[in-house]
Parts: structure tokens; sequence; C-alpha cells
């Protein structure tokens, strides 16, 4: 509950008045307080002390304390201590979480093309699982005037299973195609295209690309 918190809040207080030395147990029991009671602008500093104070001691933070970190600086907005968090976490943990979390934050700062080069290289580490990231990611190269590497990109998602090869799916591939100018290479997924949907829009492009 809120008073636990504020006890403890209360007696650390109290032994930090008393003590020679600051302990970095403290700082961390302080930050999770604070956090816990989502005064996230106290336990920030609380927690960036804990975190000094190990680095100090020689010994390694866990990929908790950088999580909790980023999540309090995300949840005030503060995306661009946020984004300075989550660089330090690709750096030393490289997760695909941290890429995805690095895409995201981007997003956030309106850094589009700085985004879109975060997602192209999470995808080279293999680290794409779901089709909406498989999508995403060709999607928006193609709206950056480079259909060709959005062309390969949503290929291989159909290719390894993950992007379903549907109506949808196919109408997207044969856009992205026709943008690039592939006209040739279009053919397949326009055909494809016309067996799955059969409406007036997938014979337009089997008629444009031929």
């Amino acid at each position: 509950s809120e008073e636990r918190y504020d006890e403890a809040i209360t007696t650390l207080g109290q032994w930090r008045e008393l003590s020679v030395e600051e302990n970095a147990t403290v700082f961390q029991i302080l930050a999770l307080a604070y956090y816990n009671k989502q005064d996230y602008r106290t336990a920030i500093p609380h927690l960036i002390s804990h975190m000094d104070m190990l680095r100090a001691e020689g010994r390694d933070l866990g990929k908790n304390l950088y999580g909790l970190l980023n999540l309090m600086y995300i949840e005030l907005e503060d995306y661009d201590n946020a984004h300075d968090v989550t660089k330090t976490m690709v750096g030393l943990f490289d997760e695909a979480s941290d890429w995805r979390n690095l895409a995201a934050i981007y997003g956030y700062l309106d850094d589009d093309a700085k985004r879109i080069q975060t997602m192209e290289l999470a995808y080279h580490k293999g680290y794409f699982a779901s089709e909406a990231e498989f999508l995403n990611l060709a999607q928006s190269l193609a709206g950056l005037d480079a259909p060709v590497r959005g062309i390969k990109i949503l290929e291989d998602g159909i290719e390894q299973g993950v992007v379903e090869e549907n109506d949808a799916n196919l109408r997207r591939l044969t856009q992205m195609y026709i943008m690039a100018s592939e006209f040739q290479d279009a053919l397949e997924p326009a055909k494809r295209l016309t067996e799955l949907a059969n409406d007036g829009e997938a014979w337009d492009y089997l008629g444009y690309v031929y």
C-alpha cells in the first residue's frame, strides 16, 4: 500500500541522516518505493544514484535496472533521455526488444528516417518475429521511395511463413512492384492476387503490369 511505501521512505531518510556513507541498496529501495507511488521524477535520481554506486563498485548492472529507468522516462514522455537509455541497452544487450523500443522512441521523436533505419538493422539481425514488423518496415521503405528494399522484406516474410500470403499482402506486394517499375516481377503476385481476390482492382493491376 502507499502508506507502507511512505513508511519505508521516512525510515530510509532517517537512516541516511544518521549514516556516514551512502548505501546502494538504500537508493534502490527508495527508487522502487517512489516508483510504486508513481512519483517517477523523484524515483529516477534515486535509481541513477543506485546504478552509479554499483558501477563505482565495479559491479555489473542488470538489464532490469536500465529497463526500469527507461520505463519511467517513457511514462514522463521524456523521450530524449529514454532514447539515451535505450541506445545504451542496444549496445549492452542487443536483444530484439531493445531494437523495437529504440524504433518506437524514434517514432515518438518524429525521426522517421532513424525509426526506419533502426527497424531495418533489426531485420538484418534476424530479430523480426511478427507479421506486423515485416509489413511496417516494408511499407515504411516503400513510403521512403525505396520500394525495392520493401519488396525484398515483404517477400522474405512471406517465404518464412511469418507474413500470410493473403489478398491484402499480395495487393501490397503488387503495388510495391509497380512503384518500383518492376513490371515483369509484378506478374506473379498480380496473378496470385486475381486468384485470391478476383475483384476489379486486382484485375486492373494484372492488366497494368502486362
